[in-house]
């Protein structure tokens, strides 16, 4: 203890400290400065990036736009026609609005999502030009060629009186710019894109247009092809003055396929025309009007007035409506695609509004009907099969369809027990439901020499069995069994499945009454490109061409020598050119055969409902009224998205397929008995898809008894064998589904309660049984079974040799037995 320090006061403790302070800041030494931690900056660098692919409006030049004078730019036009609005009235008329663009209700869109098929109903009617001119043509003077070029155009357009008139040629334009609003951004509340009307000065040229990428030359939404799209709209209306009539037909088609971009249309109705009004292809006159083809001259960089470069359209006839028959089994036309055809009119039919179109169609076929639930049951799927098919049949015999139509429908898969059939149910819902359906159509397909006949492309039509001069003695059965196949076919399009190999072209045809001017070109083209072109080529070579490349084809469909086809003249080389199609799609008999009366009679589905639209009959189509009013784009479109639904191979299936990945301890196992990690669940089930044959023959042919007769096991070696047997198994249908493809893999463990019940799921892991759930579109395969199949020693003699052999074997197998058994709920 030192004396004294606590007398010492706080002032000098602290005077003492700062004399410290100072003096070692005086007398130590400097300690010398940190380094700065931080990177030197290097020299400056751009990031790595890719070259920008979009050239923007440049990439449509024909040649470097480095103020050459001789530049040239690629253009597409399109041709908006003015929007018309139907409606009725007290008395039940027809009235029509037409909307041009100086009315503010126009609402016109840009379309993203259904560019395409835009592109192709402009086309069709002569909306869509291209042309290659200078950059220095000005606007007012393209526009202007434009109205010309369509008013020399096959469908001889000619517009209407303004009404005013001015001293400028540029205020008194038919056609006038579009633009885009807001700088081609979607509105916000329905995701479109908005053009508007703009005001032109005389001394715009189309240079100015691409160069403004804010209004006409936005790279993503106005090139297409290396092609300028600009789009025009209509300010006067058709001319009505002497025998023209004002077509809103044409704006009808268009507008009533396209209300919006992106979405299906709302209400689905093809607006008509009214008693005064055009169809675009009849008239109040007796006389036929028929503009011939022009060639239109082909346009060169060097013109300095815009030349139209598209081929000629088919020529638009009037005629007199009580002259053209069109009842089934017409006569074909005498001028095979020289006039616009348009569906029957079915306005009157009352569609009801549900979430997809075969719900839409059952509740449709049985309004205001009293209809019992239909219930079907069986004890296996063999027996569903039969009491589908004399449901069928006993329909046919009262020829209404109505309660077969039920909204409400269950196909049970019953126990039974002794002799007493219990009421235990051991499947039912939506997947047994598709599975007999498809089951029922195989059975037809299966038996292809009875039924079908090969058409090209490796498509069939429907075999007759007579010809038409004996024809009256067809039997009962035979037109039974047709028109139950005509049902059969009808009830798979309703529910969306595919009637593959059956020919697209030919459900073109039963869908609008044995109409063979409903096989347009392109559609004909899309499916049997080979026909079309033969076709074109026998009507381009006329009457008095060589005839002899020719021969191998008449002598397939015709049995004859083009020889004595010489002495014909147009009209009769046309209506040769119209049963050429005729023979090739339909068949060599007559379209009044009796044979395509039943097939017709069961594929219409005729239901007795308030549909009526005559008192003499209250029976209507409800194939018709699926395709035609409900589904977007009609018959062709559905056809398409129909028939894209078909697996040819695994690419067709892969996209649909949601493979779920196993739990780490699951994936684990499976690496550790492989010895490697290069396999997983997932790897293997889609390596297995993708291939192709029968892995162990011998194995295999022990199992064959099991497998439902309905299975062509001759087409094992085919690319899309497995996958097709996959879907099948797992969805009730050998195709994908067209409103809700996808499907689910789970691989589950030992514990997994969705994989089976308590009682059962032990036995079913210890045999590898595969749980396949059609109504859910699921299948849930044991994880424990494929690790164990990796842990067996293969000696490389017997079946199975290797791992993957064993792999293959038990998955063909497991999906093949499953067919045709009884589906779980």
């Amino acid at each position: 203890m030192v004396l004294g320090l606590s007398t010492l006061d706080g002032p000098l403790r602290q005077q003492v400290n700062r004399t410290r302070l100072a003096s070692n800041a005086a007398t130590a030494p400097r300690q010398p400065p940190l380094p700065v931690r931080r990177r030197v900056r290097g020299v400056a660098a751009h990031p790595p990036s890719l070259p920008n692919p979009r050239l923007g409006v440049q990439q449509c030049f024909t040649t470097p736009f480095n103020g050459l004078p001789n530049s040239t730019v690629r253009i597409t036009v399109q041709v908006y026609p003015p929007q018309v609005s139907l409606c009725f009235d007290d008395q039940g008329l027809i009235l029509l609005t037409f909307s041009l663009l100086q009315d503010p209700a126009v609402n016109l869109y840009l379309y993203r999502f259904r560019k395409d098929s835009l592109c192709a109903q402009l086309n069709s009617f002569g909306l869509l030009l291209r042309y290659e001119i200078p950059l220095s043509t000005h606007v007012t003077t393209f526009l202007q060629q434009v109205s010309q070029d369509m008013e020399d155009s096959p469908f001889q357009y000619q517009f209407s009186d303004p009404g005013y008139e001015t001293e400028f040629a540029h205020e008194n334009l038919a056609l006038q710019l579009l633009s885009l609003v807001n700088r081609g951004s979607p509105r916000t509340r329905d995701n479109q894109i908005r053009l508007q009307r703009v005001p032109l000065s005389t001394d715009t040229v189309i240079e100015q247009l691409a160069h403004d990428r804010l209004n006409y030359a936005n790279s993503m939404l106005c090139v297409d092809n290396d092609r300028f799209i600009i789009r025009l709209g209509s300010a006067m209306l058709p001319d009505s003055g002497g025998n023209l009539r004002r077509h809103h037909c044409i704006s009808s088609k268009v507008y009533g396929r396209f209300r919006l971009d992106g979405t299906n249309r709302n209400d689905g109705e093809d607006e008509v025309p009214t008693e005064n009004e055009s169809s675009c292809g009849e008239s109040d006159s007796e006389d036929d009007v028929e503009v011939p083809h022009q060639q239109a001259p082909v346009s060169s960089a060097v013109h300095s007035r815009p030349t139209r470069l598209v081929n000629p359209l088919p020529v638009l006839r009037t005629n007199d409506p009580t002259q053209r028959p069109r009842s089934s089994g017409q006569s074909p036309p005498l001028s095979l695609w020289s006039e616009l055809w348009i569906p029957s009119d079915i306005r009157s039919l009352d569609m009801a509004v549900a979430d997809s179109l075969p719900e839409s169609a059952y509740l449709s076929a049985t309004r205001g009907e009293q209809v019992p639930d239909l219930e079907l049951s069986g004890v296996d799927m063999e027996s569903l099969v039969v009491a589908l098919k004399e449901k069928i049949l006993d329909c046919i015999r009262r020829s209404d369809f109505t309660n077969l139509m039920s909204p409400s429908r269950d196909y049970l898969v019953i126990g039974h027990m002794g002799m007493e059939r219990s009421r235990n149910v051991r499947s039912s819902g939506e997947g047994v439901e598709r599975e007999v359906l498809s089951t029922l159509y195989q059975q037809f397909h299966s038996e292809t020499a009875e039924w079908f006949s090969p058409n090209p492309d490796d498509y069939v039509s429907i075999a007759t069995s007579l010809p038409l001069s004996c024809a009256g003695y067809l039997s009962r059965s035979q037109k039974l069994g047709l028109t139950c196949l005509g049902a059969v076919i009808g009830l798979m399009l309703l529910n969306g499945f595919i009637t593959h190999p059956f020919d697209p072209v030919v459900i073109q045809y039963l869908i609008h009454g044995r109409d063979i001017n409903s096989i347009s070109k392109a559609f004909l083209a899309q499916w049997h490109p080979d026909i079309k072109q033969t076709i074109c080529d026998f009507i381009d070579l006329g009457p008095n061409g060589n005839l002899a490349p020719f021969q191998p084809y008449f002598s397939t469909y015709f049995d004859i020598q083009v020889a004595s086809l010489r002495n014909h003249d147009m009209v009769s080389h046309l209506a040769i050119a119209s049963e050429m199609l005729r023979r090739s799609i339909i068949g060599p008999e007559s379209c009044s055969h009796p044979e395509w009366d039943a097939v017709e009679a069961g594929f219409q589905l005729p239901c007795q409902n308030g549909f009526s639209t005559s008192k003499a009959s209250c029976r209507i189509a409800c194939i018709n009224l699926l395709v035609i009013r409900c589904y977007p784009g009609g018959s062709e479109a559905f056809i398409t998205a129909l028939y894209s639904c078909h697996i040819s191979s695994f690419i067709n299936l892969q996209p649909h397929l949601r493979i779920r990945a196993p739990t780490r301890v699951l994936s684990s196992s499976l690496s550790e008995a492989l010895g490697t990690s290069d396999h997983t669940f997932s790897s293997l089930l889609t390596d297995f898809l993708e291939g192709t044959g029968i892995p162990c023959p011998h194995l295999f042919a022990d199992h064959t008894d099991h497998f439902d007769r309905i299975i062509n096991l001759a087409e094992v070696d085919t690319p899309g064998f497995r996958a097709r047997m996959f879907c099948w198994a797992s969805t009730g249908i050998p195709t994908i589904q067209l409103d809700n493809p996808l499907i689910t893999v789970w691989f589950v463990s030992d514990q997994d309660p969705s994989y089976a019940a308590d009682t059962i799921r032990a036995p079913m892991i210890a045999h590898g049984k595969i749980c396949f759930k059609t109504c859910s579109k699921q299948a849930r395969i044991p994880a424990t079974h494929i690790t164990r199949l990796a842990q067996v020693q293969y000696d490389g003699s017997t079946e199975p040799k290797r791992f993957r052999d064993a792999f293959d074997h038990w998955l063909l197998t497991e999906i093949l037995t499953a067919i045709g058994a009884y589906s779980i709920s």
